[in-house]
Parts: C-alpha cells; sequence; structure tokens
C-alpha cells in the first residue's frame, strides 16, 4: 500500500527540549507566524492520493491538531474523496477536545501518541500531561492508539514504560533522540542498557509490548539488515504548500530539497538523483555506517549538525541503538516465544515500523 505523510503545518503548541525541528531547522520551516494548509492543497492533496493510489496518510506537522478545523477539513476531505483510505495521526494528545475524540472513534482513526511518561516526566520534557490525562481512557479505547517515548533522560524508562503501560495502552515504542550531545556520555549508555533490560523483563511478565524490541527482533532474526531511512525506502511527505518531498523530515531543510508538488506530481530525476545520493553517500560511502552497521541514522540531522551529508552521525544515538540490539539479541529466544504466545491468542506482534526520526 502506498503511504504518505501530510505536514498540515509546521507550528506547535509545545516547547520540547529534545525537539529536532527546533533550532536547527530551517527558517522556512520555522516561522514565526501562523503557517497551515488551506482548503486549496487540501483538496488537491486528496486529488493527488486517489490518482495516485495512495491508501494510507499519516497527518503530521508541527503539531497536527493545532489548527483544528483544518485539520478538521483534512480528514473529512481524504475519507470523502479517498477510497478505502485510511487515516493515521502523529500527536502530542495536548489539544485534544470532544469532537476530535469522537472522530478517532468513529473514523477508526489510528492514533500515535507522543507520552514522554508519567506527569512529572512529561511535564518535565515537554509539558501538557493534564490536558492529556483525561482522554486517556477513551484513547486506549479505541484500541488503535500506540505510544511513543521519547528517552529523554536515561533514568526512569522502566518505570514510565509500565507506567504507560498500567493507563492501559498495550504498546510502547521508546524512541532515542537524536539531537547531538543530548546524553551524558558512558553513564547514560549505561543507564539505559539497564533500564531498557528491565522494561524487557517487564514484558516477558506480560505488562505490555515494547514494540521497538519487537521490531530489533524482527530484523536480527532475518539477518538481512539494510542501512535505510524514509529517503531511500522511498518514503513521501506532502508540505502545507502542496510541495513533495521524499520522507517526512525533509522539509525541515528547504523547499530546495523538494521533489515535486501535488500538482504535477513527482519529478523522476530529482526524485532519482536525491535518493541515490543520499544512499550512495551516506550509506556506501560513510565511516558512521560501517562503524554502525545496525543503525539507520536520518541524514537531515546530519545535514542539520554538519551542512552537509558527509559529517558523523550522532555517536551516542547510535550507541544506544546498538544496546537495544544487544539486549534483543541476549533475550532472542524469550521474545521469540512471546511473539508466538501472541500470535496464539491472535494478537499478532505489531509489523516493524521505523518511528525514531519521527519525535
Amino acid at each position: 500500500m502506498k503511504s504518505c505523510y501530510f505536514l498540515i503545518t509546521p507550528n506547535c503548541n509545545l516547547t520540547c527540549k529534545y525537539c529536532f525541528q527546533r533550532g536547527d531547522a530551517s527558517t522556512e520551516y520555522s516561522p514565526p507566524q501562523k503557517i497551515v494548509a488551506d482548503k486549496q492543497t487540501i483538496d488537491q492533496f486528496a486529488v493527488y492520493c486517489k490518482t495516485n493510489g495512495i491508501g494510507r496518510v499519516e497527518l503530521f506537522g508541527g503539531e497536527p491538531l493545532l489548527y483544528r478545523d483544518s485539520f478538521l477539513y483534512a480528514v473529512r476531505t481524504l475519507i470523502d474523496q479517498v477510497p478505502r483510505i485510511r487515516l493515521g495521526v502523529v500527536t502530542n494528545g495536548t489539544l485534544i477536545d470532544e469532537e476530535l475524540m469522537q472522530l478517532f472513534e468513529q473514523e477508526k482513526i489510528g492514533i500515535l501518541l507522543s507520552l514522554d511518561g508519567d506527569r512529572a516526566r512529561q511535564n518535565s520534557m515537554r509539558g501538557g500531561f493534564d490536558r492529556i490525562a483525561p482522554w486517556f481512557d477513551r484513547l486506549v479505547a479505541t484500541g488503535n492508539t500506540m505510544v511513543a517515548m521519547q528517552v529523554g533522560a536515561a533514568d526512569g524508562v522502566a518505570r514510565n514504560v509500565r507506567y504507560v503501560w498500567g493507563l492501559g495502552f498495550p504498546s510502547v515504542y521508546l524512541n532515542i533522540v537524536q539531537t547531538y550531545d543530548w546524553y551524558n556520555g558512558e553513564e547514560d549508555l549505561n543507564l539505559f542498557e539497564a533500564e531498557y533490560e528491565a522494561a524487557l523483563g517487564a514484558m516477558f511478565e506480560g505488562e505490555g509490548e515494547l514494540a521497538c524490541a519487537i521490531s530489533m527482533h524482527q530484523m536480527l532474526e532475518r539477518n538481512r539488515h539494510k542501512l535505510m531511512c524514509g529517503i531511500t525506502a522511498k518514503g513521501l511527505a506532502c508540505d502545507w504548500r502542496g510541495l513533495l518531498y521524499p520522507c517526512h523530515r525533509v522539509p525541515e531543510l528547504g523547499t530546495k530539497f523538494s521533489i515535486g508538488d501535488i500538482r504535477d506530481g513527482v519529478s523522476e530525476r530529482k526524485n532519482r538523483l536525491y535518493r541515490e545520493r543520499i544512499n550512495r553517500q551516506y550509506f556506501v560511502k560513510s565511516a558512521s555506517a560501517r562503524q554502525y552497521p545496525l543503525v539507520s541514522f536520518c541524514p537531515v540531522s546530519v545535514y542539520q549538525q554538519h551542512g552537509s551529508l558527509n559529517g558523523s552521525w550522532n555517536s551516542m544515538f547510535c550507541e544506544m541503538i546498538n544496546i537495544k540490539a544487544k539486549i534483543v539479541a541476549k533475550h532472542h529466544y524469550a521474545i521469540e516465544e512471546y511473539r508466538i504466545k501472541k500470535r496464539a491468542k491472535g494478537k499478532g506482534s505489531r509489523p516493524d515500523k521505523c518511528i525514531e526520526p519521527a519525535f
């Protein structure tokens, strides 16, 4: 199924400490004024999806719920105009209201909720816990909500994962912060290793699912990991202007990296050259790629840090992904047994989904 991210707005109502879209993003991506897709662009995007066989759209930002009327118009237009469209939304959840909640429930919209843990952890990193909390029960009840938890601090990871499971959310994916120099060296690596193993142990006890461990297990099981990102994996994103990009993060670098628009479609020349350049220069020849063969780091983050694709990757991010892989490999048979039991209950494990760069 073809899929596309739709970035309704680059604006957000929060200022998360670790946000990859702050500071390093281009000025055209982080404007001071209100920026949001207009109805004409939304209408044309729906036409583009229908014409090009796009069956899944992830509504993204910024915060896609920030301008609720535009969000509601986009959802209803896509549902009305694109047959059998499947919709998802990546949201911090702080702007949910009754009308939006009913829409999520009635249309079975998939929700990826950014939640960092309990009240103290959430408010220390991004804020807004008390605005999300009233909706926890109904978000759980949709059966379509998965939590993405940013590892904003290495301490307390297992406790906060268990807290989210305790709210009723069955699955948590731990995202490592991509911001350079965010973590405190060896101390944080050792702490994260202990916390991740503790969270995995809680999964084996039946408290909930650690989705990133399942995804890593599937990758190691196949023994054919290929370094890639949304760009080399043929990702696609549309921004609030109707410009097309090879993944949902490339708009942060500005319009010069666009590969087309929803009226004229994708430029095959720019599309091919951009993706091939990323794969060749960034993944094949990169010293970081050779050093970290199990890690697919985001080239947009590299470009923001170094001004080119030739800079070194965020080593702390890469080391923490390696820790995930080491622990998952250590518990290979226990994870396999867990997955077999899940399948037997008819609750098959979630498929692979690369969420690391998205929050």
